[in-house]
């Protein structure tokens, strides 16, 4: 359901969109959250639940976590609006070297990059 706002509205909880939403179907179990988006990477789609609780268990991912934690902190805001889970899933899964490689991970843009990249990439570089 759209509202005059350009906002989805699911379970009272306004989404903005910039660009035609696609069609959101109920999830039936963890792996398909990730099939709402369809611009997700096809590696974070082929994931079982059982590798995600391995990435989600490894000392990179708990890293990034606490990164976008303190993040959210200093800014006052939630920390997925920093980074996402899955955008964490992605970067571990990826390991990008450089700004080229992490703005292709889910959810990482220009302006991501300005704000956070620079840090992302140095925690990335103790993993390697």
């Amino acid at each position: 359901e759209r509202n005059e706002d350009s906002q989805i509205v699911i379970s009272r909880n306004p989404i903005l969109v910039s660009e035609p939403a696609t069609e959101v179907k109920p999830a039936k179990n963890k792996k398909d959250i990730f099939a709402i988006n369809t611009n997700i990477d096809k590696d974070l789609l082929d994931l079982d639940n059982e590798e995600i609780k391995l990435i989600r268990k490894s000392a990179i991912f708990k890293e990034l976590k606490a990164f976008r934690l303190k993040m959210a902190e200093e800014q006052k805001v939630s920390p997925f609006i920093v980074l996402y889970d899955k955008t964490i899933i992605d970067i571990v899964l990826k390991k990008p070297t450089n700004k080229e490689e992490l703005i292709k991970c889910h959810a990482m843009g220009e302006k991501k990059y300005i704000k956070y990249g620079e840090a992302i990439l140095e925690i990335i570089r103790k993993y390697l």
